[in-house]
């Protein structure tokens, strides 16, 4: 298995549910049936023995904007946001941490995790020369480019096992 493989889940519960049948469509104010589950909660144990948790909602106004991941230790929390509004996808992100005193402080995103120059304009320029960097990585180094297949049929079996352990109530493997 990749370096990913500790930090992916071992064991796992779920509900995946619909919660909302119909939304709203914003430019028209249309209003169209849902059929996709808009709640997914999971819990379970990482690879590496780490305990997770993960709630994922849609079609609600959310109280804090959009997309936020909490990583809970037991010296501090780190927060992940994305830098500016907008989708998850296309975004640069904004890390704080919190420690037990109640301080809080903007953290440095490392260079690493910025595969492209800062003069790349933010969105989807930002991820297209991003792909592109990484394939040249890819190509001159000889090995194949990450995410790979691999990659995508993983997290196809991870998908799989959060559905099953929605449908049974039985706690999965999930790398099966």
């Amino acid at each position: 298995m990749s370096t990913i493989g500790t930090r992916e889940f071992r064991e796992l519960t779920a509900v995946v549910a619909l919660v909302n049948t119909e939304t709203t469509v914003i430019e028209t104010g249309r209003t169209v049936p849902v059929t996709a589950p808009d709640q997914v909660v999971l819990a379970g144990r990482l690879e590496g023995g780490a305990v997770a948790s993960v709630a994922v909602q849609g079609g609600s106004a959310p109280v804090t904007p959009g997309f936020e991941l909490r990583i809970v230790g037991t010296e501090a929390t780190l927060v992940v946001r994305p830098a500016t509004p907008g989708g998850i996808h296309i975004t640069d992100w904004a890390v704080s941490i919190g420690k037990p005193d109640g301080s809080v402080a903007d953290l440095p995103v490392p260079g690493r995790f910025t595969p492209v120059p800062a003069a790349v304009p933010a969105g989807p320029p930002r991820n297209v020369a991003a792909a592109y960097r990484e394939f040249a990585r890819a190509i001159t180094q000889g090995q194949p480019a990450t995410p790979d297949f691999a990659a995508a049929v993983r997290y196809h079996q991870l998908l799989e096992a959060i559905q099953r352990a929605s449908d049974t109530g039985v706690r999965q493997d999930a790398g099966d």
